[in-house]
């Protein structure tokens, strides 16, 4: 009976460990989406939610100080920083948001904008009563900050700009990997070639999700209208752009251009890093954040007026790099 009872019981082991592989083998995103998440918990982040438009908006947050918020990239969610997050909770409220329709926040189908991002974050710090904060974005969340900023320059002390940024750039085949060779490909563009390579089956669920998850929906509608191509002149936010070297999708020059168009920029380099460093080199990254934030705010950059018999022209200086 007793040898029975043993038989059973290590039958339901090995039933539940294959059934435990098999999930992950077909939900690898899911499953890694599950263990940031509960990084951020036992880390003590709070779980919290407020009403907005589409729903309800959930976030996560821990400390008291100056409101730092980090700004996730399109089809990624607040998880994504549980690596970088819980270093800064000491000297600042460090606030992370799903942003909308993303991760558990509201709406949970339909097309949904760079706008609609914007105003889930223009209501969460509404809501939290956030005066001025330092935005932290990365890839799609630079692009929601700095529109952000654009929009409401009196809510943002200063930007974090993280392989990410407000221009105009064909992105259909690197949102919309097609199958697992052009979703190899697409991610071989946004890591360090020394990274280890992304097993066969993740590529495979990343181009189910990428197709029916939020990166679907935003490819819905046109994000052109929330571009700011030639516009960043008047933008009085000083900012940092912190740049995977390695990045191939938004490469240097993106960084470079963003550097020289913001009036109050500085660049700094991540080496041997890809398009989202928080998961890639999260140790790195954390170390230049916190020597960015100890630094003051890039100043304007300074302007010599030069002219030449019958004309009259404004030359910009550029800080070295």
């Amino acid at each position: 009976m007793v040898k029975k009872i043993v038989g059973i019981v290590l039958l339901l082991l090995v039933v539940g460990v294959v059934s435990s592989i098999l999930y992950i083998r077909q939900n690898p995103l899911a499953v890694f989406t599950t263990v940031e998440r509960s990084t951020l918990a036992k880390a003590q982040f709070q779980k919290k939610q407020v009403s907005a438009g589409a729903g309800s908006l959930v976030y996560w947050e821990k400390g008291t100080g100056p409101a730092l918020v980090f700004v996730h990239g399109a089809g990624d969610q607040a998880g994504t920083w549980s690596k970088v997050a819980p270093s800064f909770a000491t000297s600042y409220r460090v606030i992370i948001p799903d942003l909308a329709g993303h991760g558990e926040s509201d709406p949970k189908s339909g097309p949904i904008s760079i706008g609609d991002e914007v105003k889930g974050l223009e209501t969460l710090l509404t809501e939290l009563k956030v005066q001025k904060a330092i935005l932290v974005g990365n890839s799609m969340g630079a692009w929601v900050s700095i529109f952000y900023a654009y929009q409401h320059p009196e809510s943002v002390d200063r930007l974090v700009l993280v392989n990410g940024g407000p221009y105009s750039i064909n992105a259909s085949y690197h949102l919309m990997p097609a199958d697992r060779e052009e979703a190899r490909s697409v991610m071989s563009s946004l890591q360090d070639p020394g990274s280890p390579a992304i097993p066969n089956f993740v590529l495979d669920d990343i181009v189910r999700r990428s197709h029916a998850g939020p990166i679907g929906r935003l490819t819905q509608v046109s994000q052109e209208q929330f571009t700011l191509d030639g516009k960043l002149a008047s933008m009085k936010t000083p900012a940092d752009i912190l740049w995977g070297q390695a990045d191939r999708m938004l490469g240097m020059q993106y960084a470079e251009r963003l550097q020289a168009e913001l009036p109050a920029s500085r660049l700094t380099v991540l080496p041997r890093c890809g398009h989202i460093p928080q998961r890639e080199c999260p140790i790195a990254l954390t170390a230049k954040l916190t020597d960015i934030l100890q630094q003051a705010a890039p100043l304007a950059k300074p302007t010599m007026q030069t002219e030449a018999p019958g004309t009259t022209g404004t030359i910009k200086e550029r800080p070295a790099k």
